[in-house]
C-alpha cells in the first residue's frame, strides 16, 4: 500500500485539507494518507523545512510528501519532484527543498503534467495529487516532467545563520568564542529550536568550557540565575527557569517545563541566540 503524506500551512478551520484527501481517495482508493501537519505558520517555507526533515527519515521508501506551504509556481521557482533516500517529495521550487536537504538530492524534475482545473490556485488540489499517483502506481517522474538542475543556493537550516566567531588575545592566542544562531521553529509547547547544533556545541566547549548562554528575548535583569547549563530533560530545570537542551536531531532547543518559553520571553523565529565561550572551570552539560 502506497503512503503519501500532506504537509501545509492550511489549518484545520477550512476545507482544504479534506478537499485533497478526498481527491486523493477517490481516485486511489488503495492509498494511505498520513497527515503530518497543517498548522505550519502560514508561507514559512523554513518551519515546513523543519518539520518534514525530522518526520520524512521515519517513513519506508516509496513514500511520497505533498507539500503544501507556499505552493504558488512562478517562472522562476516552479512546481517540482524530488528523489532522496528512495522518497519522493513534491512541491515548489521557493526554497523549502534547500533548507530540507543540506546536499544534493539523488534526483530532481521540473514538472510537466497538465494540470486538472485551477492549478494555479490551488494546486496542492489540483495538481500534486496527480503527480502522486502517477508516481504510486509505479510511473516514472522523467513521463510527466524533465529533469531539473538542483537550485545553486545554500539555505539549509544547519548552515545559513549559525556560526562561531574567536576572539584573541594580543599575543594572537584565541582568549574565547561564540556561537550566533536563531530560533528556527516553536513548536505548539512554546518550545523554540535554533539552528545550534551539538558538534559545533562541542567543539567551542572543547577549548573554552565556560559558557553562558544570550537570547535577544530575554531579559538578564529579571534576576534569574546565568543561563549556563545544557539539561539533559525538562524536568532538569525548575519550572520558572528557562532550559536549554539537544534534542535527537542535536539541535539545540530553549524551552521551559510546563509552559511556553516563546510567551515567557517573547520569543519569534528569527530571534538572535548567542553562546559565549570563556576560559573556565569545565561546566556539567547533558
Amino acid at each position: 500500500m502506497s503512503i503519501v503524506t500532506l504537509l501545509s500551512d492550511w489549518g484545520l478551520s477550512d476545507y482544504y485539507a479534506a478537499a485533497v484527501k478526498g481527491r486523493l481517495y477517490g481516485e486511489w482508493p488503495e492509498v494511505r494518507v498520513v497527515d503530518i501537519s497543517h498548522q505550519i505558520p502560514k508561507y514559512d517555507i523554513v518551519s515546513a523545512a523543519y518539520v518534514l526533515r525530522q518526520a520524512y527519515p521515519y517513513f519506508p521508501q516509496g513514500t511520497i510528501h505533498c507539500i503544501g506551504v507556499n505552493d504558488i509556481a512562478t517562472e522562476k521557482q516552479p512546481h517540482i519532484i524530488v528523489l532522496e533516500a528512495g522518497q519522493y517529495f513534491i512541491g515548489t521550487d521557493n526554497g523549502l527543498f534547500t533548507r530540507l536537504f543540506d546536499h544534493k538530492p539523488a534526483a530532481a524534475w521540473r514538472i510537466l503534467l497538465a494540470p486538472d482545473g485551477h492549478a494555479a490556485t490551488f494546486p496542492s488540489l489540483n495538481l500534486f495529487p496527480l503527480v502522486a499517483l502517477h508516481l504510486g502506481r509505479g510511473g516514472h517522474p522523467e513521463e510527466i516532467g524533465e529533469p531539473y538542475g538542483w537550485p545553486d543556493r545554500n539555505f539549509n537550516m544547519h548552515t545559513n545563520v549559525a556560526f562561531c566567531d574567536y576572539d584573541y588575545a594580543p599575543d594572537g592566542r584565541p582568549a574565547g568564542a561564540c556561537i550566533t544562531g536563531s530560533i528556527i521553529y516553536i513548536d505548539s509547547y512554546g518550545n523554540g529550536v535554533t539552528n545550534i547544533t551539538r558538534p559545533m556545541f562541542e567543539q567551542a566547549l572543547a577549548e573554552f568550557p565556560r559558557f553562558e548562554i544570550r537570547l535577544q528575548s530575554y531579559d538578564a535583569r529579571r534576576g534569574k540565575k546565568p543561563f549556563n547549563r545544557i539539561s539533559r530533560v525538562y524536568a532538569d530545570e525548575p519550572e520558572a527557569d528557562l532550559c536549554a537542551l539537544f534534542l535527537d536531531n542535536q539541535q539545540l532547543e530553549i524551552s521551559l517545563s510546563h509552559a511556553s518559553a516563546a510567551q515567557l520571553i517573547n520569543m519569534k523565529l528569527g530571534s538572535a541566540v548567542r553562546i559565549y565561550f570563556r576560559p573556565g572551570q569545565t561546566v556539567i552539560t547533558g
